[in-house]
C-alpha cells in the first residue's frame, strides 16, 4: 500500500506537469508573450522528460497491479446534553449544600466530587450551579477552570473579577499583589458564596491554606466544590470524609439512554437495532463520554448490519483497552475516539491525520485549512463545500473544537491533546513537525508533508533527506529562508507553502519551477513586489499576502492565473492599484481588497462575475463616476459576503469629489448577508435609506467614519441585528435619529436599538439632538453596556441607558454630559464605569504621533514634545494621540536578544557606535539607557495602546510613557504580557487582561489606526499637528514650539 501511494503522487505530479504544459500553452496564445501571436495556433507538445516519465510511471503500475492481484488471491479479506441519570449523587450535593445545621460550627464547606475522565464530574456540577434556587440561595456564583496547575493566585483574582464585575486591574491601582488575600476578604465578607475549582489535577496545592483563610470570611453555608480526578487532591484540600462524592461508572440503562439521545433516531419500530446496540452498551464501561462518542458514531447507521461492524470494531479496540489503556484515566474516552475514527470514510481520515501537521493545542482558521486540504487533494467535488462539510463531520465527532466565531465569519479550531494522539499516529510517516534546530537524519520517501516551529526556517539543514515534500509550514514569526542548494527549488513538489513573516524585499525561489504549487502563503512579510513571471504558477489556488506592508504592487499579468480562488491582500497599505482584467479569474471566490482603478479593465465592474464571499475591501471609488458601472458590479447578489468596507478614497491622499457619489452609493446595494460594514471618507451629503427588512438586515456592526458632508443616517435604530455603532468624523451631522419616511415599513415591527451594546460618537462637531422632539422623551437603547462621546461638543443630553456598563467622555462638553451619567443606583443594570478627560480651554493644539514601542528616537521625541508643551502651556491646551507603526512587522514573539538583533541589523561596528550615541542622548534628558532584555514584536503593546486611547488621551500618554521607560531604561521585553498588564495597571487602563487574552481582540482596530496615519510615512517618530503640519524623528523643543505658533496661527486665519 506504500509502495501504491507513492506511485499515485508520482501519477498526480505528472499531470500537474501536463495541465502547467495547456495552461502554459494557452497563456501564449492569448499573447502575455507576444501579441503577434494572439490569433495563432499552438500545438500542444509533450517535452521528452514527461513522456519518458509516463512510460516509466505506466510500467511501475503494472508491476504493481500484478503484485497486489497475486496477493488478493491469496490472502482472505477482513472486514473491519442532556443529563442522564445521577440522580442520587445530585441529590447528594444539594443536601450538603443547603444543609447548615451540621456545618454552622464548621465554617467553609467544601466538597470535592472525584472520578475518573469522561465520567461526567463537571457536566454534574454544571447542572446544580445552573440551577434557580442555586442562584437564589447563594448570592454569589463564582465557577473558576483550574485545570493542570494550581494557580493560587489566579483563582484569587478570577473570585474578585466576578465578583465585583469588573477587571481586578482597575481595582487594584495602588495595592500590591501581597494584599490581594485581605482585599478578598473584604469583598467577600459576610456573603454567602458558591465557588466551583473545575478539573483540579495538581496534587501540589500551594497557597490553599492562604486562600482558604480569605475565603472562610463569606458567611455561613459559603461552599467550595472542587471536580478533580484524584483522589488525594480531596485530602490535600482538607475535604472531610462528608464532603466527599464518588463518581463510578453508570448503568447499562443510563448509557443507553445518552446514546440513544446521540442517535437522534426513532428506535421503537426497529427491535433488531435495540438488541444490537444493548450489546454495544456494555462496551462503554459506563463512561458517558464513551457513550456520546458512539452514539454520534451511529447517528446515521440505520441498519443491524452497520451497527454489527460498530461491535466488531469495539470489541477489537477494547480487548487491547482491557490489557492496558484502561487503567489509565482516559482509556475508555481514548478507545471510544479511535473506533470513531475507523468508522470515518476514508476522505475524512486522510483530513483528519492531515490535522497532525500542526503543533498540540495549536488554533487554525478554518478557511486556511480547507485550502491546505485542496492543495493536497483531499476534497474534491465543490471544493470549499466539501471542505466545510468535512470541517462539521470532524466537529461533531468532537475531533475539532471550534474557538470562536467572528463577525468576518472565519471560525478558528483546535484539537484536543488525546484527539491529536490519534491524528499523529493516523499520519504515520507521512506528517512530521520539526523543531527550529532539528534535522531529519533518515532519508524518509514517506514524508510529505513538513511543519518547522520556530522563528527561523532553514531549508538546507531541513530537508537534505526530503525531496518528496508537498507541504512545508512555517509555524513561527519571522522566517528567515536559508537555500545554498539552487537545485532544492528545481527539483520540488511542493503543493503548499507557508513562508508568512518572510524577512526578504523577494520571494526565495523561480516561478517557472514552481508547477505544483497550489498554496502560498507570503502574509507579513517584507516583500515589495511579486516576480513578473509570477502568473506562470499556473496552478496556484490560494495567495495569502495580509499586512505585506511593503507591497506596493501586483504582477500585471494574473488574469492568466485561471486556477486562483483566494486572494488575501489586506493591510497591503501601499498596494497603489489592480492587474487589469481582474474579470478573467471566474473561480475567485476570496479578493480581500479591490482599489478601483481608471480605464477599461481597472474598473469595478471586473468584480462582476466573481462569487466571493468572506471579506471585501473596496477603495478609491472615487474614481467610479457612472452608475451603471457601479450597479454592474452585482454587490447585491455577492450571498456570501461577511463583512465589507467601502472607502471613496485610497489611506492618505487629499480630500475626494463628491461628483455622483450618491448616485454610486446607492447602486451599490450591499448584500443582505453583510454583518459588518465601514463606510469611510464618503463624499455625499446623504447616505442611502437601507431598509432593515430589504438590505440589512444581518448588520451587527456599521462603522461611518470621515464622512464630513454626510447630514443624515439612515434609521439605524430599526435595523434589528445591530449590535455596534461607531460614528467618527461626521462634521455636518446635526440629528442621530431622523425621521424618515417609512414607507412601504410597518415600524411596529422593529424595536428601538433593541441589541446595541456599543456606540461610539467621535469628533462629531455639529451633532446637537439624539431625536427629532426631545422635549416629550428621550429614548432608551435598553441592552447598551458601552457608550463613548469623545469631541461632541453641542451634545447636552444622552439617552436613557439602564444597562450601561462603561461610559467614557471627552471633550469641552464633558462636565455637563458626566453630570447624566448613570449611577449604580439608579441603574438596574452592573455598576457603570465612568471615564472623564482633563479640563480643556484656550487654543487647542491636536497632535498625533506615529511611533513603535521599541524605537528610541520615539521616547526621545515625545520627551522633547513634553519639554516643548511644558513651555507652553499658558499659550495653548494639548491634545496628543498615539498611533501604531511597526519598524519591523514580523519580529518574532517569542523575542529575542537586542544586543544579538541590532548587531545582526546593523554590523558589530555601526552597533556600537549607535548604542554610545543613544546612551550619551539618554542621559542628557536624565535617564540610562539599558540594552539588556529582549525585543521582539510589538502588535500586543500596540493593541494595548489603543485600548487606553478610548479611556482618555492623559492616559494613553502615560500608559506610552510607562511602556517606553520598561523597556529602555529597565531591560523589560515589550511582548511580556506580564509586562504589559502591570504597565495598564500602573496608569489604570481597565479592560487589559481581557484584551491580551484573545490575540485577535483590537488587531483590526489596530491596522485601521496604521492605514489611517502611518500608511504614508517611513520612519518614525512622526508628528502631525492640527491634521496638517509634520516633523518627523526625535525634534529638539523648539522646533516644535514653532510649530504649534504656525498651527495657531493658520487656525486663527
Amino acid at each position: 500500500m506504500a509502495e501504491l501511494r507513492l506511485l499515485t503522487f508520482k501519477v498526480e505530479h505528472l499531470l500537474e506537469e501536463l495541465r502547467w504544459e495547456a495552461q502554459h500553452n494557452k497563456a501564449l496564445v492569448d499573447g502575455h508573450r507576444n501579441r503577434m501571436m494572439r490569433n495563432m495556433y499552438i500545438p500542444l507538445v509533450l517535452p521528452r522528460s514527461m513522456k519518458r516519465k509516463l512510460k516509466m510511471i505506466t510500467g511501475q503500475l503494472n508491476a504493481l497491479g500484478a503484485e497486489i492481484n497475486g496477493f488478493i488471491n491469496h490472502v482472505p479479506l477482513v472486514m473491519q446534553n442532556n443529563i442522564v441519570g445521577r440522580v442520587h449523587e445530585k441529590q447528594e450535593i444539594k443536601q450538603k449544600l443547603f444543609c447548615l445545621d451540621r456545618y454552622k460550627h464548621e465554617g467553609l464547606k467544601v466538597l470535592c466530587v472525584v472520578g475518573i475522565e469522561g465520567v461526567g464530574k463537571t457536566a454534574l456540577v454544571q447542572l446544580i450551579f445552573d440551577e434557580v434556587n442555586v442562584k437564589e440561595y447563594f448570592s454569589l456564583c463564582i465557577w473558576v477552570n483550574v485545570s493542570r496547575q494550581f494557580d493560587a493566585m489566579r483563582i484569587t483574582k478570577r473570585i474578585i473579577e466576578v465578583a465585583t464585575c469588573e477587571p481586578l486591574e482597575t481595582q487594584m491601582d495602588h495595592k500590591e499583589e501581597k494584599e490581594l488575600q485581605s482585599y478578598l476578604q473584604n469583598i467577600l465578607h459576610e456573603r454567602r458564596f458558591l465557588l466551583v475549582l473545575d478539573d483540579v489535577c495538581d496534587e501540589n496545592t500551594n497557597g490553599w491554606e492562604e486562600l482558604r483563610t480569605s475565603l472562610a470570611s463569606g458567611a455561613s453555608g459559603s461552599t467550595v466544590i472542587v471536580t478533580t480526578r484524584e483522589l488525594c487532591v480531596a485530602r490535600t484540600l482538607e475535604a472531610p470524609a462528608s464532603g466527599i462524592i464518588e463518581l463510578g461508572p453508570m448503568s447499562d440503562d443510563e448509557i443507553w439512554s445518552i446514546m440513544r439521545q446521540r442517535m437522534l433516531c426513532g428506535l421503537d419500530d426497529k427491535p433488531e437495532l435495540i438488541q444490537v446496540g444493548q450489546s454495544l452498551v456494555q462496551k462503554c464501561h459506563g463512561i458517558p463520554l464513551a457513550a456520546v462518542t458512539l452514539g454520534d458514531l451511529l447517528r446515521k447507521k440505520g441498519t443491524s448490519n452497520e451497527w454489527s461492524s460498530v461491535i466488531e470494531a469495539a470489541n477489537e479496540w477494547l480487548a487491547l483497552a482491557e490489557s492496558d489503556m484502561l487503567t489509565t484515566t482516559a482509556g475508555v474516552a481514548s478507545v471510544a475516539l479511535q473506533m470513531s475514527y475507523e468508522h470515518l470514510q476514508p476522505d475524512t481520515k486522510r483530513c483528519f491525520a492531515f490535522c497532525a501537521l500542526f503543533p498540540e493545542a495549536f488554533e487554525v482558521d478554518g478557511d486556511m485549512l480547507i485550502q491546505l486540504w485542496m492543495a493536497n487533494d483531499m476534497v474534491w467535488y465543490d471544493t470549499e463545500g466539501m471542505g466545510a462539510w468535512m470541517l462539521d463531520r470532524l466537529q461533531s465527532r468532537s475531533f475539532l473544537q471550534d474557538v470562536s466565531q467572528p463577525y468576518n465569519g472565519v471560525t478558528i479550531y483546535k484539537m484536543h491533546p488525546l484527539v491529536h494522539g490519534i491524528a499523529t499516529s493516523a499520519a504515520g510517516k507521512e506528517i512530521r513537525i520539526l523543531h527550529q534546530g532539528h534535522q531529519l537524519t533518515e532519508v524518509m520517501p514517506e514524508l510529505h508533508h513538513l511543519s518547522v516551529v520556530g522563528s527561523g526556517l532553514d531549508v538546507d539543514m531541513i530537508l537534505p533527506n526530503a525531496r518528496g515534500i508537498h507541504t512545508l509550514l512555517s509555524q513561527g514569526e519571522g522566517c528567515r529562508i536559508s537555500v545554498s542548494n539552487p537545485d532544492f527549488w528545481k527539483s520540488n513538489s511542493l503543493r503548499a507553502l507557508d513562508l508568512h513573516g518572510l524577512l526578504s524585499a523577494s520571494v526565495p525561489f523561480s516561478c517557472q519551477d514552481m508547477k505544483h504549487l497550489r498554496y502560498l502563503d507570503l502574509s507579513r512579510s517584507w516583500i515589495t513586489s511579486l516576480p513578473e513571471d509570477f502568473f506562470m504558477i499556473y496552478n496556484l489556488q490560494t495567495l495569502r499576502l495580509s499586512d505585506c506592508f511593503y507591497l506596493k504592487q501586483l504582477p500585471e499579468n494574473m488574469r492568466f492565473m485561471e486556477n486562483l480562488r483566494h486572494i488575501y491582500i489586506d493591510g497591503c497599505f501601499r498596494l497603489e492599484n489592480m492587474p487589469s482584467n481582474m474579470g478573467q479569474l471566474q473561480n475567485l471566490q476570496t479578493l480581500t481588497t479591490y482599489i478601483v482603478g481608471n480605464g477599461d479593465g481597472y474598473g469595478i465592474e471586473e468584480i462582476k462575475s466573481m462569487d466571493l464571499g468572506g471579506r471585501l475591501e473596496i477603495y478609491n471609488l472615487k474614481n467610479m463616476r457612472d452608475k451603471s458601472k457601479a450597479e454592474a458590479a452585482n454587490l447585491s447578489l455577492k450571498t456570501r459576503m461577511s463583512n465589507m468596507l467601502l472607502c471613496w478614497g485610497m489611506f492618505r491622499d487629499d480630500e475626494v469629489n463628491a461628483y455622483n457619489a450618491e448616485e454610486v452609493m446607492e447602486a451599490l446595494r450591499t448584500p443582505m448577508c453583510v454583518q459588518t460594514l465601514k463606510v469611510w471618507r464618503y463624499p455625499g451629503s446623504i447616505l442611502p435609506i437601507w431598509w432593515p427588512g430589504q438590505t440589512l438586515a444581518n448588520l451587527v456592526k456599521l462603522t461611518i467614519k470621515d464622512c464630513a458632508r454626510c447630514k443624515r443616517l439612515p434609521p439605524v435604530q430599526y435595523f434589528p441585528s445591530l449590535e455596534v455603532l461607531h460614528l467618527e468624523g461626521m462634521d455636518s451631522l446635526t440629528l442621530f435619529c431622523d425621521n424618515v419616511s417609512m414607507d412601504n415599513i410597518e415600524v411596529s415591527y422593529y424595536r428601538f436599538f433593541w441589541r446595541l451594546k456599543s456606540l461610539i460618537l467621535c469628533d462629531m462637531p455639529s451633532l446637537e439632538k439624539w431625536q427629532e422632539d426631545e422635549v416629550i422623551e428621550v429614548f432608551t437603547i435598553p441592552v447598551l453596556e458601552e457608550m463613548k462621546l469623545i469631541n461632541c461638543p453641542k451634545l447636552v443630553t444622552i439617552p436613557n441607558v439602564p444597562m450601561l456598563r462603561c461610559f467614557i467622555v471627552e471633550g469641552q462638553n464633558k462636565q455637563q454630559l458626566y453630570s447624566l451619567a448613570p449611577s449604580s443606583s439608579k441603574s438596574k443594570g452592573p455598576s457603570c464605569r465612568i471615564y472623564m478627560a482633563s479640563n480643556a480651554g484656550k487654543k487647542l493644539i491636536q497632535i498625533d504621533v506615529s511611533s513603535d514601542t521599541v524605537c528610541p528616537w520615539c521616547f526621545v521625541g515625545k520627551k522633547n514634545l513634553e519639554k516643548a508643551m511644558e513651555q507652553n502651556k499658558d499659550k495653548f491646551d494639548f491634545e496628543v494621540r498615539w498611533h501604531p507603526f511597526f519598524l519591523n512587522p514580523n519580529a518574532p514573539k517569542e523575542g529575542i536578544k537586542k544586543s544579538d538583533y541590532y548587531r545582526m541589523k546593523f554590523g558589530p561596528i555601526q552597533f556600537e557606535h549607535a548604542t554610545a550615541r543613544m546612551t550619551e542622548i539618554f542621559r542628557g534628558l536624565g535617564m540610562e539607557y539599558d540594552m539588556s532584555g529582549l525585543t521582539g514584536n510589538t502588535m500586543d503593546s500596540h493593541r494595548l495602546i489603543t485600548l487606553a486611547g478610548h479611556q482618555g488621551y492623559d492616559k494613553q500618554s502615560a500608559l506610552v510613557e510607562e511602556l517606553f521607560q520598561s523597556y529602555f531604561c529597565h531591560g523589560k521585553f515589550i511582548g511580556d504580557r506580564q509586562v504589559l498588564l502591570d504597565a495598564a495597571r500602573k496608569v489604570g487602563i481597565e479592560g487589559a487582561e481581557e484584551l491580551l487574552q484573545d490575540s485577535n481582540k483590537g488587531v483590526d482596530e489596530v491596522k485601521e489606526e496604521l492605514n489611517k496615519y502611518s500608511s504614508g510615512i517611513s520612519g518614525v517618530p512622526h508628528f502631525v499637528i492640527n491634521g496638517k503640519f509634520q516633523l518627523s524623528g526625535g525634534q529638539p523643543p523648539n522646533a516644535f514650539t514653532r510649530a504649534f505658533d504656525v498651527a495657531a496661527k493658520d487656525g486663527a486665519q
